[in-house]
């Protein structure tokens, strides 16, 4: 997985992730990954038993234990990218729907390459993901921590430009994200977290479906 790096814009240093994902937890998420893809094919050849192996060996507690005392914990996480929570300026606040439609999330995953645009990992559809939970016994428990190892490759949605700062539903104030930096950006700005626009580098070509072919 090409890892995201660091740039120096008059003296400041620009990150180009949310979270910096370690070389440990971008092997473990590039093998977890081909794993549930095998799973995935497991389970629409009517393999269920090969498709259970397979998200059982696709388990990496450790991502989930990583994500829980890196990213999940505020007071880690924040000071380590050098955001003084205590003294940020509340944002001025939204009123309209932050509902985005189907159709939208959609044209941003095809487009995205089903990557988040920030750290380039792969990302995993929810629909996909439960149907892997319902038919094949990956691990789900009510709590991060009893979660597969998979949680961090989990879709979500990001309004680059927060929606509480103003931004918009449309496609071009969207891009994927993986879980650890959706949850990690919160309602900050990219200036608030010294993060380069991701839209301003190509999506990544990498092949990878989401497991969307699951959803159909």
């Amino acid at each position: 997985m090409q890892q995201r790096g660091f740039d120096s814009v008059l003296g400041v240093t620009v990150r180009a992730a949310v979270v910096d994902h370690p070389a440990w937890v971008a092997a473990a998420i590039e093998e977890t990954r081909l794993k549930l893809d095998l799973a995935a094919d497991a389970l629409l050849d009517g393999r269920h038993g090969r498709a259970t192996e397979l998200c059982r060996l696709a388990d990496a507690p450790e991502l989930t234990e990583w994500f829980h005392t890196t990213v999940q914990r505020p007071s880690v996480f924040y000071p380590s990218v050098g955001l003084d929570r205590a003294a940020f300026r509340p944002s001025p606040g939204n009123t309209g729907s932050r509902s985005v439609s189907v159709r939208v999330l959609r044209k941003r995953w095809v487009r995205d390459g089903y990557c988040c645009r920030y750290c380039d990992t792969p990302v995993l559809l929810k629909k996909a993901r439960d149907r892997l939970v319902t038919e094949a016994g990956l691990r789900w428990g009510p709590r991060n921590l009893e979660r597969h190892g998979c949680m961090v490759m989990t879709e979500s949605h990001d309004h680059v430009v927060p929606h509480s700062w103003g931004g918009t539903n449309e496609l071009d104030n969207l891009v994927t994200a993986c879980w650890p930096c959706q949850f990690a950006k919160a309602q900050y700005r990219l200036e608030d977290l010294r993060v380069h626009d991701p839209r301003s580098r190509p999506p990544k070509d990498s092949g990878w479906d989401g497991l969307s072919r699951l959803t159909r």
